[in-house]
């Protein structure tokens, strides 16, 4: 599955939720993280290969998880597995 297949009813299957809960703001700002983290120019370098489509729901299932704002944690954490699969693609290597 690439991530242009992705769609709102996936993330709900992949989260194990009925409602809407905002799922369309967690796709979104996945794909959005995701392609500033990676340095993806174009979507076609997102749909290039289906890991980059794991990495879209294991960030939006974090956005979900991680939905309630608190103080004192650290907010610098990404998911390991999600980092090693984009660094593998990241074009902005500074």
């Amino acid at each position: 599955m690439k991530v242009n297949e992705l769609s709102e009813q996936t993330l709900r299957d992949y989260l194990h939720v009925d409602s809407d809960e905002n799922v369309s703001m967690y796709l979104e700002g996945a794909i959005s993280y995701v392609k500033q983290y990676a340095g993806f120019e174009s979507d076609d370098e997102m749909n290039a290969t289906d890991d980059v489509a794991i990495c879209v729901l294991a960030v939006a299932s974090d956005m979900f998880d991680q939905r309630q704002t608190q103080v004192g944690v650290n907010n610098s954490y990404i998911n390991r597995l999600v980092d090693s699969m984009l660094f593998m693609h990241s074009k902005n290597l500074l």
